[in-house]
C-alpha cells in the first residue's frame, strides 16, 4: 500500500500519463483536433492561435455596468464572497497555454490569462462534502448555468 500511495508512486503515475500523450507537431491543423480529448494531447510544440482567428460563441452584445457587476461565491462556503470588478483585477493573475476544444466545432490553442478559481474557492473556504461547483451568469433572459466536479 505504501508504494501505491507514496509521493514517488504519484510522480511515476504523472510521468507515465504524460508519456501516453500524443505530441502534436507545431504545424498541426487545428480542425483535425475538433474531436480529440485535450487531456491526451501534448501541446508543447503547438503554435498559439492568434486572437484574430478566434470566433465568437455566445453573447457578444451584452452590456455590463462594471460599477454594479459583482462576482459572488456563496452556497456551502464558510466565507461568502462578493467581489467588484476592481477587486478582481487586483488579484494576481496566472497565465497558461491551454488547448480549448469544442467537439466537432473548433479547437484553439491560446495563452489564457485570468485568476485562479481554485484560489477563490479556497478563500471562500468551501465546506466539507462539497463535490460540485455551479457557475451562473449573466442575469436575465440570457442566464446560463453549468455544474462541474469540484476536483476539476
Amino acid at each position: 500500500m505504501g508504494l501505491v500511495f507514496s509521493p514517488l508512486a504519484k510522480g511515476l503515475r504523472v510521468v507515465f500519463a504524460k508519456a501516453k500523450k500524443m505530441i502534436l507537431p507545431k504545424e498541426t491543423c487545428m480542425d483535425s483536433l475538433a474531436g480529440k480529448n485535450p487531456a491526451n494531447l501534448d501541446t508543447r510544440n503547438l503554435k498559439l492561435t492568434s486572437v484574430e482567428d478566434f470566433e465568437t460563441m455566445g453573447l457578444d452584445d451584452y452590456d455590463v455596468d462594471l460599477n454594479k457587476w459583482r462576482l459572488e461565491i456563496g452556497g456551502h462556503v464558510h466565507r461568502a464572497l462578493r467581489l467588484t470588478y476592481n477587486q478582481i483585477v487586483e488579484i494576481p493573475s496566472i497565465k497558461k497555454n491551454v488547448l480549448l476544444i469544442c467537439p466537432g466545432v473548433f479547437a484553439y490553442h491560446a495563452r489564457w490569462k485570468g485568476i485562479s478559481v481554485a484560489k477563490l474557492l479556497e478563500t471562500a473556504e468551501v465546506g466539507s462534502g462539497v463535490t460540485y461547483v455551479t457557475f451562473s451568469g449573466p442575469d436575465g433572459s440570457n442566464e446560463k448555468s453549468a455544474r462541474f466536479p469540484l476536483k476539476d
